[in-house]
């Protein structure tokens, strides 16, 4: 009996995976068929690159809503990591730097809202609505709400570069699913 259990578990897991596979292929032949311009290679680079970002927080996400909690603050802390990152890169230090110290902002926010939850014990959905407002406003306070434009040449290859012929964000996508894989087992 566990085992017929088992069996249509599975089976219905299966099922529900290869609808939403089903239903990407069908968008994707509806799309092809509809402009000649959808499966040029200009165009899946286009979406590569813009969904990026995305792809990077989706897999950060999940992690956060399997284990039972929910995080409404990362879209103003990637906005600040971003934020730190360029103000640093502006006042002259190298990328790598800057890099570490966008990521140390992003962590630091990340960390608070950790403490909170786990020792104020109050409920994740509350403290990061708290957070996402007061980083966002730090965000903005310290750009005046003007963009940060002018950043070095070799800083935006990182995010839209390529490697032999292929994008960087190719191989992000690749590097973080991988680590999704690992860290999920």
């Amino acid at each position: 009996m566990v085992t017929q259990l088992l069996r249509h578990r599975l089976s219905k897991e299966f099922v529900q995976m290869l609808s939403v596979l089903s239903g990407l292929v069908l968008l994707m032949i509806f799309f092809s068929l509809s402009s000649p311009y959808f499966l040029t290679k200009n165009n899946l680079l286009t979406v590569c690159l813009q969904t990026s970002i995305i792809v990077m927080i989706a897999i950060g996400q999940t992690y956060v809503i399997i284990t039972a909690g929910i995080d409404l603050s990362i879209g103003s802390n990637i906005a600040l990591s971003g934020i730190t990152t360029s103000m640093a890169l502006m006042s002259g230090l190298p990328i790598p730097a800057a890099i570490v110290i966008g990521l140390f902002s992003g962590t630091l926010v990340g960390l608070l809202n950790g403490m909170i939850v786990v020792y104020g014990k109050l409920p994740p959905f509350i403290v990061t609505l708290g957070t996402m407002s007061i980083v966002r406003g730090v965000a903005l306070v310290l750009t005046g709400g003007i963009p940060i434009s002018g950043l070095p040449k070799s800083f935006k290859y990182i995010g839209s570069g390529k490697f032999l012929w292929n994008p960087c964000c190719g191989a992000y996508y690749v590097r973080a699913f991988r680590c999704f894989l690992v860290y999920s087992q």
